[in-house]
């Protein structure tokens, strides 16, 4: 006798007349090779979403996408797929793949980027319901919707911009490769790369830093210990998330930055200002074990590592955003309109140009950025307009006389 072949209703959405405190679902009959009909449901995300219309739209997207795995021969039951018998069965994994191959050629820098760059997106993923897709369902709409996140809730510049899109249109090229072909195209050469505005960098006026810092100070003290980090000493958020207690020289007022946190993997010091002294005082990190991270889990000083840096500017973000629509600090309503493009990086920038005002001297500018190259300094001084030619501007020369 024959065996009959697997079948399946087409899939549909169940959303309880558009009632959006139910939890929906998308769903299907199938019937395998030996009869026995089995109702299989899939959420991906859906009830994540509050409105009705994006709930519908993600529905929508969810049934296309089961019914071309069904088309495909996908079992349901076993979850086994006509795909290549290595292909990884969801995004999750194919992008793991990807790093561990790439691995082997690859500098260590390099990959450390790279695997920041494949969690932000598989957190997005997840957050979003499509971690757990195959990488053939990551359309180029998704790739499109991921690209705009970063540049609409990230607040990320053309340049960080395209730095993500060319990472993962590499990833994603590596599963479209001929012989692997995980994927049959890239969703991510449909993405544009953006503009890149060569040394623009973007600084907090006073009334901004003034605004933030009183709510910081309100909101969330850890915050307002971390931007003073960056403003009074330039320390970056990743170098903030490894550094010690230890690391600071209590006698010398100094911070040392270690090689392996530092951007260009030399061990520097910086000086702490007179300014930022009653700060680390007022954190109470004398006596703390030497081991102990300053900023560690929650941006809490103790003895277990933030191992994502971005929760630091995440956070931020969210404060700022409170701000722009009116929030209450110190017992008072403050509403500020911060412009996008400044994020928890200006700070650096905000600290360099009330530093310059003071020290007005390019070589120990150069010492607490860190700099190698007087000449990095300067590029990055003038990206701020803090080297203005006076003797040019000051030159009475007119048209004819």
């Amino acid at each position: 006798m024959m065996q009959q072949a697997a079948t399946w209703t087409k899939p549909e959405l169940c959303h309880y007349n558009y009632d959006t405190t139910k939890p929906w679902f998308v769903y299907f009959d199938y019937t395998d090779i030996t009869g026995i009909v089995t109702r299989k449901q899939y959420r991906s995300g859906i009830n994540k979403i509050k409105s009705k219309d994006d709930r519908i739209k993600r529905g929508n997207e969810l049934k296309r996408i089961l019914l071309d795995q069904l088309q495909e021969g996908w079992n349901p039951i076993t979850n086994q797929t006509t795909r290549p018998t290595d292909a990884p069965t969801n995004v999750t994994l194919a992008l793991e793949k990807v790093l561990k191959t790439k691995s082997a050629s690859l500098k260590k820098k390099t990959m450390r980027g790279y695997a920041n760059i494949s969690d932000m997106f598989l957190s997005w993923c997840k957050v979003n319901g499509y971690d757990k897709y195959p990488p053939e369902y990551i359309t180029d709409k998704i790739a499109q919707a991921y690209m705009d996140y970063l540049l609409y809730d990230k607040a990320y510049c053309g340049k960080s911009h395209n730095g993500q899109l060319s990472a993962l249109k590499s990833f994603f090229s590596f599963m479209a490769a001929k012989g692997r072909e995980w994927i049959k195209s890239n969703p991510f050469t449909c993405v544009a790369e953006l503009p890149e505005n060569s040394g623009r960098n973007v600084a907090y006026t006073e009334e901004e830093a003034q605004a933030l810092i009183s709510y910081f100070k309100h909101r969330n003290k850890r915050m307002y210990y971390a931007v003073n980090f960056i403003f009074h000493c330039y320390i970056r958020k990743t170098e903030l998330c490894e550094l010690r207690v230890r690391d600071i020289d209590f006698t010398n007022m100094t911070i040392t930055v270690n090689a392996s946190a530092s951007k260009n993997r030399i061990q520097d010091s910086v000086t702490i200002p007179s300014a930022m002294i009653d700060i680390i005082e007022e954190m109470d990190l004398r006596g703390k074990p030497g081991n102990w991270y300053i900023f560690g889990q929650r941006q809490e000083t103790g003895p277990n590592k933030c191992n994502r840096p971005d929760d630091l500017s995440d956070k931020h973000l969210v404060y700022v955003k409170e701000l722009r629509a009116g929030a209450i600090a110190g017992g008072e309503y403050c509403q500020i309109d911060i412009p996008a493009d400044k994020a928890y990086y200006s700070w650096k920038h905000t600290g360099v140009i009330a530093y310059w005002k003071v020290v007005k001297d390019v070589y120990y500018m150069m010492r607490q950025l860190r700099h190698h190259d007087m000449k990095v300094t300067m590029v990055y001084l003038k990206s701020l307009g803090l080297m203005p030619n006076i003797p040019f501007r000051d030159a009475n020369v007119t048209i004819g006389g």
